[in-house]
């Protein structure tokens, strides 16, 4: 009995080496030829024994079930053989399993990318790290020598400071011993009385040329008000707006300012003359040709006539640079300006002699011209016509 069931034991181990293969084998049994049996399994008899298989769409694992007993009333097989090796397998469709596959490649490159990714974000972190760390050593290195320049300099300051202080300290001295010499006392109050006489000097001619500019002015002109009609000439002959009105300031007020702008009207010199620029308030009119002449032609002219400028700065508190006012520049020419807004305080102490009233649309064509630079006017507006009214 032993030597029966050994031999009939190697099979069974060769059966189940080869257990594999028969799985594989098994899947392609044409259904056919499989018996639903009584518990819902197909079996198929092998022909390699009395091993029975059974498939099961609901299980995956294989078992063994008791083989029937012979038909015969009895077996040719040992007890411990009468066994069958039961196979329960779901029909897998190939669909999903390269699915899987297919998941776990995509998930296997990505994890490889994000570890790649990760080790390039740590080298740049170690990197900015490291830069970070160098560029806090050279600012500490900065403000150390920062600091050793401001004291450098603080003790710079405090020698050019004693330096200034022993200078001043010495001229006082020296000033001090000056005013000791009688002989310098005497020239210093010498040069104060000249200084003194010359002063007194200078106010009684500025009385004297305004009495003079007002006996002239009521002679030549009339003891009214005055008044001077100006037309412009505008670069490229468009229409608009040309003349203005000047009301001269009272000639008891502004004498000599006054008497000298109703000479250069009356004797023709503003014609031809231009105005040149925009500027800090003001729209400043030049003895400076707008028809291309000779600029020395006009200033000759001027100046044969003896009213190249004002004889003195003649001013009054009660006749302000308010806007729209017009006055002599302080320059030493003839020049004239009128006032775009309140210039009380930057041109106190100018000749304010007139104001406009009225043609204030033509001063403002002349105010929105183009300029250069914001002062200089692209081209000059010229003075076509001065005249008294």
């Amino acid at each position: 009995m032993e030597q029966l069931y050994e031999e009939t034991r190697l099979p069974l181990h060769r059966e189940e080496e080869e257990e594999e293969e028969e799985l594989v084998e098994l899947n392609d049994i044409n259904m056919s030829s499989k018996e639903l049996d009584r518990n819902g399994y197909f079996r198929e008899n092998l022909k390699t024994g009395n091993h029975s298989v059974i498939y099961d769409d609901t299980s995956s694992l294989p078992s063994w079930v008791s083989s029937p007993a012979n038909p015969q009333g009895g077996t040719d097989d040992p007890p411990l053989l009468r066994n069958t090796l039961v196979f329960t397998a779901r029909k897998r469709k190939s669909t999903f399993s390269f699915t899987l596959m297919g998941f776990c490649l995509v998930g296997l490159v990505l994890y490889s990318s994000s570890r790649s990714t990760l080790r390039v974000a740590l080298s740049e972190a170690e990197d900015l790290v490291a830069f970070s760390t160098k560029i806090t050593r050279e600012m500490k290195r900065a403000e150390r020598e920062v600091k050793l320049l401001e004291r450098e300099l603080a003790a710079l300051d405090a020698m050019d400071q004693k330096q200034a202080d022993m200078e001043e300290e010495k001229k006082v001295l020296d000033q001090a011993a000056l005013f000791t010499n009688p002989k310098v006392v005497q020239e210093i109050g010498s040069i104060q009385r000249k200084l003194k006489f010359s002063a007194s000097r200078a106010e009684q001619l500025k009385e004297q040329v305004s009495k003079m500019s007002r006996q002239d002015t009521i002679n030549k002109y009339g003891a009214g008000v005055q008044r001077v009609e100006i037309e412009l000439e505008f670069p490229g002959n468009f229409a608009g707006p040309t003349n203005f009105v000047i009301e001269l300031a009272p000639v008891d007020m502004m004498p000599h300012s006054v008497f000298t702008f109703l000479e250069m009207v009356s004797e023709g010199l503003l014609d031809g003359c231009s105005f040149i620029l925009n500027a800090l308030h003001v729209i400043k009119a030049a003895p400076l040709p707008f028809d291309g002449s000779p600029a020395a032609v006009k200033a000759r002219a001027f100046t044969e006539r003896g009213l190249e400028s004002v004889a003195f700065r003649e001013y009054s508190h009660d006749y302000p640079h308010l806007p729209f006012t017009v006055g002599f520049a302080a320059d030493g020419t003839p020049s004239f300006y009128i006032n775009t807004e309140d210039n009380t305080e930057i041109h106190v102490g100018d000749p304010c002699f007139g104001r406009v009233i009225s043609g204030f649309d033509a001063v403002k064509r002349m105010e929105n011209s183009p300029t250069r630079n914001g002062i200089w006017f692209e081209h000059r507006i010229g003075i076509k016509k001065a005249v008294i009214l």
